[in-house]
């Protein structure tokens, strides 16, 4: 083995401030599942003793179910009778109708009208769609304790086209109850505390990803795509908690955080992808993307299901290749490998509230990382109180090999050729052995002496080793080395090649 055994600095020692680095993404992760049930306001709803559909206010009625509530052809009247315990009447408990969804109504509380969501009519024209949230005052004078009938005039002409009801949910509260009265019609921010917290991080975040004319670090779309795409999908959900925007706005709302949570999970395959110890082309991890596209957009799939779809497919694809990665030469890789685990899991469990909490919650690990490679892409090496040599001071004769946690020098004309490896790069040596490196061809070739030249854009050649050039027809060549190591030639590099080995 040719490479000296001269470590001279470790990057990831395993302390316990790596440790703690590493570990308090998943436990904020766990933290902001959790806030919002900790945030929520203890309401109790008042009982309900029945629900029932009608098409006129005669009748006949149907039982329905308030939590998949739909209107045929978009208008109907609702009955609901709620019991109200003898404790609230004593106390004189001021009582509201919490109304919550993609409809309008005007509601009528023991015959007597008490308010309206918007105006609804049986014809879309002239319905007046109501705000997305709203809360009615019930008066107490005219509540009694028992049954309590409840009846509302609704439409939902300008509802979302693929929705299971017109009725929403805030965690186990549903949208359509009576409670304790608040003048609050919004819905709490607690209840997006994923969202909101997460955002702040991404804007901030934007910050470490723009490219500064004087940072050494190397700049990488992806990961500014990912950070950009998923703040702008959580500043999307957090806007029902801003804005009580009327009803038939919820749909481009919905279509923005679709959209943008569609687009996050292709980048993310993309990126994922990036990751792999192989050396992937970006046509075919283009390709791959959008067989993953058209795989979560065949029917049955709705349009809403392609993100989650997506994103499941990113994800386990990342666990899969940063282990491999891992395993082979890079252990720093299985922090990202344990957050595209986190990320897999909550897409693949799937709950109605994926969206609005489980993915910014489970993404903060990967943001983490994001941060961290980036800090990390371009490490500089520090002298230790021994050995003081720097990468520039063997650019000659010997180059550093960062493997691992461990830098070590080469003898420079040992080296036949280096390959792109995916994100990283693979030493070939004139003995026929092969090093992995942590870093790409972009920053190993500024550290190369001048007989070395990068002939494709995932080989680099040491000319010391040249022996013949090989033309393929239609105007394709190949660099053949010492050993019979044989390597394709750009079609821009032929003549500087040829002139560089004297060749004809």
């Amino acid at each position: 083995m040719y490479l000296l055994p001269v470590e001279m600095h470790r990057l990831d020692n395993p302390n316990w401030r790596t440790v703690a680095i590493g570990v308090i993404p998943f436990l904020a992760t766990v933290l902001l599942l959790l806030l919002p049930s900790i945030l929520e306001s203890d309401q109790s709803p008042l009982h309900v003793s029945s629900s029932s559909l009608a098409q006129s206010i005669s009748g006949p009625w149907e039982e329905t179910e308030l939590s998949q509530l739909l209107l045929p052809d978009d208008n109907a009247w609702l009955k609901i009778v709620f019991d109200v315990p003898e404790h609230i009447i004593d106390i004189g408990e001021p009582l509201g109708l919490y109304l919550s969804g993609t409809f309008s109504a005007s509601a009528i509380w023991n015959n007597e009208a008490v308010g309206t969501k918007g105006l609804p009519n049986i014809d879309k024209s002239a319905e007046i769609p109501g705000p997305i949230d709203a809360v009615i005052h019930l008066p107490m004078r005219n509540t009694r304790v028992g049954s309590n009938t409840l009846l509302l005039k609704m439409s939902s002409h300008y509802k979302p086209n693929d929705v299971a009801s017109i009725v929403h949910r805030e965690n186990h509260l549903i949208g359509l109850r009576v409670g304790a009265y608040s003048a609050e019609q919004r819905r709490s921010i607690g209840y997006y505390a994923a969202p909101f917290l997460v955002t702040a991080l991404l804007l901030v975040s934007l910050i470490a990803f723009v490219p500064s004319p004087t940072s050494s670090t190397s700049f990488n779309p992806n990961s500014l795509a990912l950070v950009s795409i998923l703040c702008l999908a959580a500043l999307a959900e957090l806007s029902r908690a801003v804005f009580n925007y009327n009803y038939s706005l919820h749909t481009p709302r919905l279509w923005t955080i679709t959209i943008a949570t569609a687009c996050f999970g292709a980048t993310l395959l993309f990126y994922a992808l990036g990751k792999s110890a192989f050396n992937i082309s970006k046509r075919i991890k283009l390709g791959i993307v959008l067989v993953a596209i058209l795989i979560v957009s065949t029917p049955p799939n709705s349009f809403t299901e392609i993100p989650l779809g997506m994103i499941i497919i990113a994800s386990l694809t990342g666990v899969f290749f940063t282990a491999h990665a891992a395993l082979l030469r890079t252990p720093r890789l299985w922090g990202l490998c344990c957050a595209f685990v986190l990320l897999a899991g909550l897409s693949i469990l799937g709950s109605d509230l994926f969206f609005d909490r489980g993915l910014y919650a489970g993404a903060l690990p990967l943001i983490a990382f994001l941060i961290r490679d980036r800090n990390e892409s371009t490490p500089t090496i520090e002298p230790t109180p021994t050995i003081e040599p720097t990468l520039q001071s063997f650019s000659e004769d010997r180059i550093v090999v960062k493997s691992s946690s461990t830098q070590k020098l080469v003898p420079i004309k040992l080296v036949i050729a280096i390959h792109g490896a995916g994100n990283y790069s693979e030493f070939e040596f004139d003995s026929g052995e092969k090093t992995l490196d942590d870093r790409g061809l972009n920053v190993i070739s500024r550290e190369l002496p001048s007989s070395f030249f990068r002939i494709h854009r995932s080989h680099i050649a040491n000319l010391e080793y040249a022996t013949a050039m090989h033309s393929l027809g239609s105007g394709k060549y190949q660099l053949e080395l010492k050993g019979h190591i044989v390597l394709p030639v750009s079609r821009s590099k032929v003549k500087v090649l040829r002139d560089l080995i004297n060749l004809s």
